[in-house]
Order: C-alpha cells, then structure tokens, then sequence
C-alpha cells in the first residue's frame, strides 16, 4: 500500500498554474512589444517617422524644368496619426513660377488626390489630403508650377500638419 502523499497537492498546482498563466502572458507582452518595435514597418531610412499631429518643418528645391521630386529629406518621413484625417502644408517660401505639391503614400508608392498649386508670390495654408487613414506614411512631392519664367528661386519652405 502506498503511503498518502502532501496533505496539500491542489493549492500547489493552482500556484504552479497561476505562475504559468503570469510567465505566458509577460512573455507575450515582451513579444507584441518586440514584433511593434520590429515588424518591418517602412518608416524613414533611418527607422524613424516624424511627430504625428503638428507642425513639421519641411523644405527642398524644385527642378527648373517643372519635374516632381520629393520634399528634401533630411529627417524622418511623416506618418499620419489618428487625429482628423486631413493633411495641411502652409507654404511659408515660395519659388519663381509657383509650387505644386502632391501628397504620397510611401508604402504604396502612389499619390492621393489632385496635386494643390501656390501661385507665383502666393503663400499660406492648404489642404493636400483628407481622410487619410491613421498610420499612412507619406511624403511630400512638388514641382514648379510655371516653367516659362527664368527666375532663380526654387528654394521652398514650409510647415506641415497632420
């Protein structure tokens, strides 16, 4: 005949179980941390996106012929939070002949809407893109607007919201 064992062998296993019910679930909060961390989301080159919902500072240069290139990229590219949805660039230096500006989507590689323009001498706010999804990555493509004239500036700044 065997000899009874631990006067206490449930409370023993329901420790054991509650430790590992603990132990899974830091280990899948260590993991979902990890995978949002590095799941290989395209962000900038150097893994980085730029402050969500206010205004950056962005800047670049326009090829005289009229052709579009992307805003200079310095920094991180933006990425869109879930505040309103609407993406607002207040042109603060405009070039000879005027800006277009587009709005990209980085991770589709494809523009979203109709390219907004400044005229010449024109500044000021507008809006390039609405209901844009919380987390779009995007960059900002512009080109000159006129390329008839030979003016010399085709430095542009301004400040972008979204």
């Amino acid at each position: 005949m065997l000899a009874p064992g631990p006067a206490r062998p449930e409370p023993l296993r329901r420790r054991r179980y509650i430790e590992l019910v603990i132990a899974t679930v830091l280990i899948i909060g260590v993991a979902v941390t990890v995978m949002m961390i590095y799941r290989g989301n395209p962000t900038s080159q150097d893994g980085n996106t730029a402050s969500a919902a206010k205004w950056n500072k962005i800047e670049g240069t326009v090829h005289p012929d009229g052709t579009w290139t992307q805003e200079r990229r310095n920094g991180p590219r933006h990425k869109t939070d879930a505040s309103n949805g609407d993406v607002v660039l207040d042109l603060d230096n405009n070039v000879d002949g005027g800006l277009c500006v587009r709005f990209h989507n980085f991770r589709y590689n494809t523009s979203l809407g109709e390219p907004v323009c400044w005229a010449a001498d024109e500044q000021g706010p507008k809006t390039l893109a609405t209901g844009v999804l919380p987390g779009t990555e995007f960059i900002v493509d512009v080109k000159k607007w006129d390329t008839g004239g030979q003016g010399g500036n085709n430095e542009w700044g301004s400040r972008i919201y979204y």
